[in-house]
C-alpha cells in the first residue's frame, strides 16, 4: 500500500511515472512477479526497498532485497524519466517495463559496479547503494565494490594508518582498476548494537581512539570539500523530498555558514564517517572500520558526526547540544577549547547532511523525521 507522504511525492513527480510503484512495496512485489522470468527460482515472496536515491524529474533508484523462504538475493530498481529510457535497454541482464520505465536488475547486473561480476558465489551482501557501493561478507573477508578506478590512495592511506598503530582492518587485496578492495573481518559488534548505544565506559574509550587517529603523522591523500558544497547537497536532498522543509534548510545551511565563516581551525586525518556504527568492540578491544571517508579537515568534524548520528538514531535528549550528546567520548578525546566552539555549528551541519536520510531508507514516518532533523540543525547552530 502507497503511504500518504510517498502518494504526494509520486503526484508532484508525474515525469516519473514509475514512482508510485517502487515506493509501494505490494504493488513493486506484485510488478516484479508479473515479469519474473528467472529459472532458477520462483518469483520473490516480497521485495522490500533498502535505499533510495532520488533526483526529481529524472530518476529513482532503489537498493531491494528480494525475500524467499530461507532465502534473500540485492538487487536495484530505476524509475526514470522519459528522456532516459534508452538507457534501460542498456541495463545489462535488466527486466524493463518500458510503460512505466521501470527496470529491475541484479546487483551483479550493476554496470557501474562492474567488480560485482567478478565476484564468486557465497558473499553475503551487508550494504548496497546502486551505481556507488556494494559491501559483502564471506567468511572471515569483507569485500568492497566501488565504482571504479579507484586511487592508488584507497589502499596507501589505509597501510598508512594501521602502520602507525591504529586498530583498523587489515588490507587483504587490492584491484583498483575493478574497484574491489578486499579487507580481514572484524570480530565484534559495532557499538551502536547495544541497547541504547554504547555505556560510558565504551564512549571514553572510544574518545580516546579517535584522539589517536587524529594525532597520527599520516598525511591524507584527500582534503574534505568545501562545507558549503556539502551544505548545498543537503539541501537539494531535503527540498526533493520535502519541499516545505527547503526554506528552513536553507536558512539553516546560511547560519551554519556564517558560523563557520573565519574560524581558524587545525587541519588532521579525520575518519569522515565517525559514529558508533564504525567501532567494533571486539575481544582484543575497539577497532575502527570503514575509512572509505579518510581525509584532512577540522577534528571537530569526527566528533560532530558522531553527534549527529547519535541525535538521528534517537539516543539524545531533544534540547541536548553536542557537547552533551558526546558525553564521555569527549571525555577520552581531552578535546583543545577552541574545539569545543566548533561543535554546534558543525554537529548542525553533520544533522542537515542527514536530514533526509529517514527518506532514503524508508522510515515509515520519514516526513516528520526530515523536518525534524531540519529544525533541530537550525537550533544547534542558533
Amino acid at each position: 500500500m502507497l503511504a500518504d507522504a510517498d502518494r504526494l511525492l509520486a503526484g508532484r513527480d508525474p515525469d516519473v511515472p514509475g514512482l508510485a510503484v517502487l515506493l509501494d512495496p505490494d504493488a513493486l512485489t506484485a510488478w516484479l512477479g508479473s515479469r519474473w522470468d528467472a529459472r532458477d527460482r520462483p518469483p520473490p515472496d516480497a521485495v522490500t526497498v533498502r535505499y533510495l536515491r532520488y533526483k526529481p524529474g529524472t530518476a529513482l533508484v532503489a537498493a531491494v532485497e528480494l525475500s524467499w523462504p530461507g532465502a534473500t538475493r540485492a538487487g536495484f530498481v530505476k524509475a526514470v524519466a522519459p528522456g532516459a529510457a534508452p538507457k534501460l535497454a542498456k541495463l545489462r541482464g535488466a527486466t524493463v517495463d518500458d510503460v512505466r520505465l521501470l527496470a529491475y536488475g541484479d546487483a551483479a547486473d550493476d554496470r557501474r559496479l562492474p567488480g560485482l561480476a567478478r565476484l564468486g558465489p557465497g558473499l553475503r551482501t551487508l550494504r548496497y547503494k546502486p551505481e556507488r557501493r556494494w559491501v559483502g561478507v564471506a567468511g572471515d573477508r569483507v569485500v568492497k565494490v566501488h565504482r571504479p578506478p579507484l586511487p592508488p590512495s584507497v589502499v596507501s592511506d589505509h597501510q598508512a594508518v594501521r602502520a602507525a598503530g591504529l586498530p583498523v582492518p587489515e588490507l587483504l587485496a587490492a584491484r583498483l582498476r575493478h574497484g574491489l578492495v578486499v579487507y580481514r573481518w572484524v570480530d565484534g559488534e559495532p557499538l551502536d548494537r547495544s541497547p541504547g548505544g554504547p555505556d560510558g565506559a565504551a564512549r571514553r574509550e572510544t574518545g580516546a581512539l579517535l584522539r589517536r587517529l587524529h594525532d597520527c603523522a599520516v598525511v591524507p591523500a584527500r582534503t574534505r570539500p568545501p562545507h558549503r558544497l556539502e551544505l548545498a547537497g543537503a539541501v537539494r536532498a531535503v527540498a526533493a523530498v520535502l519541499p516545505e522543509a527547503a526554506a528552513p534548510a536553507v536558512a539553516t545551511a546560511r547560519a551554519i555558514t556564517g558560523a563557520l565563516a573565519g574560524a581558524d581551525r587545525p587541519v588532521v586525518p579525520v575518519h569522515g564517517d565517525f559514529s558508533a556504527d564504525q567501532v567494533i568492540a571486539g575481544p582484543d578491544g575497539l577497532a575502527v572500520i570503514d575509512l572509505d571517508r579518510f581525509c584532512a579537515d577540522d577534528p571537530a568534524a569526527d566528533l560532530a558526526g558522531w553527534a549527529a548520528a547519535e541525535i538521528v538514531a534517537g539516543r539524545a535528549g531533544p534540547d541536548d547540544g553536542a557537547a552533551r550528546v558526546l558525553g564521555e567520548l569527549l571525555d577520552g578525546y581531552r578535546p583543545a577549547p577552541d574545539l569545543l566552539d566548533r561543535l554546534d555549528p558543525l554537529t548542525a551541519a553533520a544533522l542537515l547532511r542527514r536530514a533526509a536520510e529517514p527518506f532514503r531508507t524508508r522510515q515509515a514516518d520519514w516526513p516528520r523525521q526530515v523536518a525534524e532533523h531540519v529544525r533541530r540543525a537550525h537550533r544547534l547552530v542558533s
